[in-house]
């Protein structure tokens, strides 16, 4: 993580975004498929 604030750090935060909310399907997706 570098200090320059280049503008598209807004791209940046969607791909975190998209990080996290394909993680947190994968456990939902793991939770219906062990139960």
């Amino acid at each position: 993580m570098n200090g320059h604030k280049k503008p598209n750090n807004t791209r940046t935060a969607l791909w975190l975004c998209a990080l996290v909310a394909f993680f947190f399907a994968s456990v939902f997706v793991k939770r219906i498929w062990l139960s």
